[in-house]
Parts: C-alpha cells; sequence; structure tokens
C-alpha cells in the first residue's frame, strides 16, 4: 500500500501564539476561609506553596479536630504521586467597614478569584470550606477564563427545584468538573 498521503489530505500545522506564561496544568489554585486560629502573621492573600508544611507555616491546620478546610485541601493535594510542584492558595478576605460602625464585609469567593485569576502558575480552582450556594456564580465566572473549576459533590446530584434528587435546569458549564464523594 502506498504512503502518499498528500493524495488524500493535505495538513498545515501554525502554532499562531505559543503558550507564553508559566501555566502548569499540574498546579490548582484552593479557595477557602483564612486559618481559624489567627497568627502573628497573616497568610498572603494569594500565595505558592511548594509543600505541606509551608501551608502549615502560613497558619492552616491540615488534620484533627480543628482542621482547616484549606488546610486538609493542601493535604489531600500533596499526598498525590507524584505531587504538584505548587498548591496556590487564595484566602477568602474580610474587612471591616470604617463607615458602617465597624462591619465586616467578607469576599465572595468569586471575588477571591478574580482577585487570583491575574496569578500565573495555576490552571484549575478548588474550593474548601465554600459553601455549595456559590458553585454555580463560579463556575459562570470560570467559563469566562482560560481555567477550569473542580468540586466535590457530597449528595447525590443535590436537591432539584422540587426536592427531589435530581438536578436542576440550567446553564452547561464546560469548564466545571463535580465529583461525587
Amino acid at each position: 500500500m502506498s504512503k502518499n498521503y498528500d493524495l488524500i489530505a493535505t495538513v498545515d500545522i501554525d502554532i499562531a501564539s505559543p503558550l507564553v506564561d508559566d501555566t502548569s496544568f499540574d498546579n490548582l489554585l484552593i479557595v477557602g476561609p483564612l486559618p481559624k486560629v489567627a497568627t502573628d502573621k497573616a497568610p498572603p492573600k494569594v500565595g505558592a506553596y511548594s509543600s505541606i508544611d509551608e501551608v502549615l507555616e502560613a497558619g492552616w491546620v491540615a488534620s484533627g479536630d480543628d482542621a482547616d478546610p484549606v488546610g486538609v485541601a493542601a493535604q489531600v493535594a500533596f499526598s498525590q504521586s507524584p505531587p504538584p510542584a505548587l498548591v496556590y492558595i487564595a484566602p477568602i478576605q474580610t474587612t471591616t467597614v470604617q463607615d458602617g460602625g465597624g462591619e465586616s464585609k467578607t469576599e465572595s469567593a468569586v471575588e477571591t478569584i478574580q482577585r487570583a485569576i491575574s496569578y500565573n502558575g495555576w490552571y484549575v480552582v478548588c474550593t474548601a470550606g465554600v459553601d455549595a450556594d456559590e458553585y454555580e456564580e463560579i463556575a459562570a465566572f470560570i467559563e469566562t477564563q482560560e481555567k477550569m473549576f473542580c468540586y466535590t459533590e457530597l449528595g447525590f446530584f443535590g436537591a432539584g427545584e422540587d426536592g427531589s434528587n435530581q438536578p436542576s435546569v440550567g446553564a452547561v458549564y464546560y469548564r466545571t468538573k463535580g465529583i461525587y464523594g
């Protein structure tokens, strides 16, 4: 048989825009609450950690009764074989509003992700300790980015609009993956 594939089709491959940033498909961004126990030094608004020890030094607890959701998620991430080179963590910030009598405002998970989107190096955002009511808003935002969103579903599809265990009808998100756990 002849190997004259050019008689069938001609294929030209052109790389129009090569990858220029340092985004790695191995590295993820964990979004969740600040450590439960405040320390002298607050963790950075977006930090890159190369080991679970660095996450613990930043103030999160990864095991035991007072474990932080972010600490547990980082422990799971670094327990993989092979582990990721970096895990990015963007803690949800709470600010005090001065003109409102000292009231505090906690940013949403989407606001946290919007703050972290400019940090190159991560591809998938995973939540830890974030209310499931925010997942659709996160998915809608991630759909506009060149990133992915992965979350854990703890119930069978969640409750539908009629209270059944059927998924509610909504938008389709191609960059969001739910993992049943």
